[in-house]
């Protein structure tokens, strides 16, 4: 059973006894706040988009926005009806701030999470970050995407996501940026941890990157650890790449995504081929092997490093047989689930079960 299959069947979740943990089904309540669009080539943007891609995930999303355009007030709503999201404060101008201001820090208090979307500087998430910094203390867990870390870092949100340019925002208990090529985690007593985009994101990075945000933000509110977060989160991201527009990631869509990730396995007798054409093609290949057998935070640091020094990772797998001569036990989990636990993770390109003598690795 995949580790998706046990966050949403409200299943024991403890892969390791270095990844411990217990989830519900994550309907969780958010309160996403920022400025909400229309793209003319995947429909909903910024705090909708957002919004949508909660719902899709599970989620319960109210939504609380400006629209940039009168025009759009219409098909925003009817937009976000389809998707199943709440537009409970749907306003266009300024001047209706206050009323829904003013109903705003009521809602906050009831959320599991608060999501504020601040990408054009509004005066809505100006106030927002005003009615937060006053009553912190009381407040849900708070996540934050925008463009720039800086003026939210007095805040110390549970989470940031930052697209475009590295900047501030440390102060955040998990901080992440956004490009096309991935996500780049920096965590509290942690390496930085880096996920790998399948395939760049290219013209749908908007959509892309927004069901990324909702995974981070559904990751926090269930207690997940940061670097399983942000492997799901990469998934979701790739998998709304991927999708014809405009649609959305879903929970549905996410399991498939995770399962095909097992094409990565290559059998043995297959893996010098392979690595013999991406040498050929110019790509530098790496190749990490272990047992694997408990996979825990160290290794798959480990695992990212390796991949940061080539272009393409290639994961052996020591066999059953192998463990059993090298340590004269049984690994506790069989190769194949080893194998198929590797294959989940962005940074692995292939993944082989490595049969004979160990020391056939060196000949890779």
């Amino acid at each position: 059973m995949s580790e998706l299959d046990l966050l949403y069947d409200s299943e024991e979740w403890a892969p390791t006894p270095g990844m411990p943990g217990t989830l519900a089904r994550m309907a969780s309540e958010f309160i996403v706040v920022g400025e909400a669009g229309l793209r003319e080539c995947d429909g909903l943007g910024g705090a909708a988009g957002v919004a949508a891609a909660l719902t899709a995930l599970g989620a319960k999303a109210e939504l609380v926005s400006v629209c940039g355009r009168a025009a759009d007030r219409v098909p925003l709503r009817e937009r976000l009806a389809e998707r199943g999201a709440g537009a409970t404060r749907l306003v266009v101008e300024e001047s209706s701030w206050p009323s829904v201001t003013g109903v705003l820090s009521g809602m906050v208090r009831d959320a599991d999470c608060v999501l504020v979307c601040d990408h054009s500087g509004t005066g809505l998430a100006a106030y927002a970050r005003r009615l937060m910094t006053a009553d912190r203390g009381h407040l849900p867990p708070l996540a934050v995407y925008t463009g720039e870390a800086a003026p939210w870092a007095t805040l110390a949100p549970e989470l940031m996501a930052v697209h475009g340019r590295r900047s501030g925002g440390g102060t955040a208990t998990r901080f992440v940026w956004l490009h096309d090529e991935g996500m780049m985690l920096a965590a509290a007593h942690r390496h930085p941890y880096r996920t790998w985009a399948r395939p760049p994101h290219g013209r749908r990075s908007g959509a892309a990157e927004e069901s990324g945000v909702a995974a981070l933000a559904l990751g926090l509110v269930a207690g997940l650890p940061s670097t399983t977060s942000a492997e799901l989160a990469q998934a979701a991201a790739d998998a709304t790449a991927c999708l014809p527009d405009p649609l959305v990631c879903d929970t549905n869509l996410l399991t498939r995504w995770l399962s095909d990730r097992r094409s990565v396995f290559v059998p043995w007798q297959g893996i010098a081929p392979l690595v013999h054409g991406h040498e050929r093609a110019g790509r530098r290949v790496v190749v990490a092997s272990g047992v694997f057998d408990r996979l825990h935070h160290g290794e798959v640091d480990r695992l990212n490093r390796a991949r940061r020094d080539g272009d393409v990772l290639v994961v052996a797998v020591c066999s059953d047989a192998m463990v059993r001569r090298a340590g004269g036990r049984s690994p506790i989990r069989h190769a194949a689930e080893r194998a198929s636990t590797l294959a989940t993770l962005s940074c692995v390109d292939h993944v082989t079960i490595a049969e004979g003598e160990a020391g056939a690795l060196l000949r890779l």
